[in-house]
């Protein structure tokens, strides 16, 4: 017996697992033109379709790729329809990484083994219970595959096959050290500053963009459990035997949990720009975390691929808390300093986070990558990889900003016309809207979408700042009906 099913996948923050081959070159295997990104078909560009000009043409294709004549290339490239575009793609970096295809599709996937290892160190940490020992033995917890006691063996999880490819440019937030207190900022060349700078310390990630949906094979082998000399204990026996939902449990309390570091962290850390976007970012996975706790976990979030961090990687077993407090050098052997490494307690940690970012109607988009949803869940029809497929190439679809999961839960672009709801069908705790007046950082100065407060304005904490006229929602944190003078309100997402 075992329990096998087949599930939904869908991306929520652009997933990337890289191929481990080359990068692609500007002007060698992509060229951009009237903001458009052109991924170069080299099959086809080096194609002869008459046998007299193999000479010819090789020779000036060779000369051109070894003096990077672009002109060469693209007239190439455009007269043997040897491109695929991807319309209004902004990159910023001058190398892309690609991701991992099928060797024949050429498509691109989320390898089940990505997938597994992920959750094997969410299990590691789930096994610990609460322990944060120095070192681990990854045997004593799970078990020697080579004389088949391994607990791992019972998971199955297939390749993830996807329809679409988005290319996304990254930023590194940093921590900086100022005489011994740390504070948030980005990774720009040689330096760290405050300033967010879109043209520099840019690397660009081929991606599988956010709302993309396949299908994901998951089985755990409840008789290879019982039948075979795997490492058992009571807490293995309860994830071989119960269904599935009791491993996305599991999965979710971690993903929770994490997200709440991340969120401490970036609270603690807040003086980069465009920190409150960050923020806001955790928050919509937190929520969306909740979400899927409350829905009996029939689903799970998980964090996956390249960028998920020094803590994601690691199942994040050592730490309660994601906060730094020392630095550490990092030497090659000649004792050169490479870097600085965080440290929690004597222990190594992590000073540097990976974003995504793109911009939408001139204004900067932030997201984490990694994170999928995987489980029983309905698909929106209109997010169907066929149709997906056919947009991709080329339409602005493409880009992350199509996703519904952009700085909100539904979508990026506020209601035209908000309407204004009675203070007396609301309570503490609510959601509304308001429309931000002014800056007076780290504060928001913001106005209710509340009848009884037309003429009244109010003070949020928002270190970023956003622009005036902008519709925002809020959560009321302190509700008296009798004495208005006392409301206040709390950010709640863009």
């Amino acid at each position: 017996m075992s329990n096998k099913q087949t599930l939904n996948i869908q991306i929520l923050t652009p997933v990337h697992v890289g191929s481990g081959e080359g990068k692609l070159i500007e002007n060698l295997d992509y060229f951009c033109e009237n903001n458009n990104l052109n991924i170069i078909d080299w099959g086809k560009m080096l194609s002869i379709e008459n046998s007299n000009d193999i000479l010819n043409e090789s020779k000036q294709l060779a000369d051109a790729i070894l003096k990077k004549n672009i002109d060469i290339i693209k007239t190439r490239a455009k007269n043997r329809k040897a491109f695929t575009s991807y319309l209004n793609t902004q990159i910023f970096g001058s190398e892309i990484f690609p991701n991992i295809k099928t060797k024949l599709s050429k498509k691109p996937i989320i390898p089940g083994s990505s997938i597994k290892g992920s959750i094997v160190s969410i299990l590691l940490n789930h096994f610990l219970n609460g322990n944060r020992p120095r070192s681990i033995n990854m045997e004593e917890y799970f078990g020697n595959p080579s004389n088949g006691t391994d607990f791992r063996r019972i998971i199955q999880i297939s390749d993830v096959e996807f329809d679409t490819l988005c290319y996304i440019n990254s930023k590194i937030f940093n921590l900086m050290d100022d005489n011994g207190d740390f504070s948030g900022g980005w990774k720009n060349s040689n330096k760290s500053t405050r300033e967010f700078n879109k043209h520099s310390f840019v690397f660009t990630y081929e991606s599988i963009p956010c709302n993309a949906n396949s299908k994901i094979h998951l089985e755990i082998k409840t008789d290879l459990y019982k039948i075979s000399p795997i490492h058992k204990n009571e807490t293995k026996d309860t994830i071989a035997s119960n269904n599935i939902n009791h491993l996305f449990r599991i999965i979710n309390n971690h993903t929770k949990n994490f997200i709440e570091k991340e969120i401490k962290f970036h609270e603690e850390y807040n003086q980069a720009e465009h920190s409150g976007k960050i923020l806001a970012q955790w928050e919509n996975l937190l929520k969306i975390t909740n979400e899927a706790i409350e829905n009996n976990n029939s689903y799970c979030i998980l964090r996956v691929g390249g960028g998920s961090g020094f803590h994601g990687i690691t199942g994040d077993w050592q730490f309660d808390t994601h906060l730094i407090d020392d630095l550490e050098a990092v030497k090659l052997r000649n004792g050169k300093i490479l870097h600085y490494r965080g440290t929690w307690k004597g222990k190594l940690s992590a000073k540097t986070r990976k974003f995504a970012f793109w911009y939408e109607n001139n204004t900067l988009r932030l997201m984490p990558f990694g994170f999928v949803k995987i489980g029983l869940f309905k698909v929106p029809t209109s997010n169907n990889n066929h149709k997906r497929q056919e947009k991709a190439k080329n339409t602005a679809a493409n880009n992350p900003n199509f996703s519904k999961f952009t700085e909100s839960n539904n979508t990026s672009n506020p209601p035209q016309s908000p309407t204004y709801q009675s203070i007396q069908r609301l309570k503490q705790n609510d959601i509304v809207l308001a429309e931000v007046i002014s800056n007076q950082r780290p504060n928001v100065i913001i106005k209710p979408y509340i009848e009884e407060l037309k003429d009244k304005n109010f003070s949020i904490r928002y270190p970023a700042g956003l622009e005036s006229g902008r519709v925002i929602k809020v959560r009321i944190t302190n509700l008296n009906k009798n004495n208005l003078s006392t409301i206040n309100f709390s950010f709640h997402g863009l």
